[in-house]
């Protein structure tokens, strides 16, 4: 949501920096861009997280799941042997 107006404030700064001698903001581009960094990671440490909390508690519940329906199912349907 804000990373890309900071992503584009970064480059327009770094831009800037270059261009023009006088004005000395090559700092606070490098600053926008490393906290664009950090926030990217952290999102997607968080996001890898969930993931495989999910993967591992959606395997739980599948196999808690097969094992209730396969025991409803044998008590409520008769076998002929």
């Amino acid at each position: 949501m804000f990373l890309i107006p900071l992503i584009l404030i970064s480059t327009s700064l770094g831009i800037v920096s270059q261009i023009s001698e006088k004005i000395q903001i090559g700092k606070l581009s490098k600053f926008f861009k490393s906290s664009v960094v950090w926030i990217l990671g952290i999102v997607l440490t968080i996001f890898t997280g969930v993931l495989s909390l999910e993967g591992t508690l959606t395997s739980s519940v599948d196999g808690f799941t097969a094992k209730t329906t396969k025991a409803v199912v044998t008590s409520t349907i008769p076998v002929v042997r």
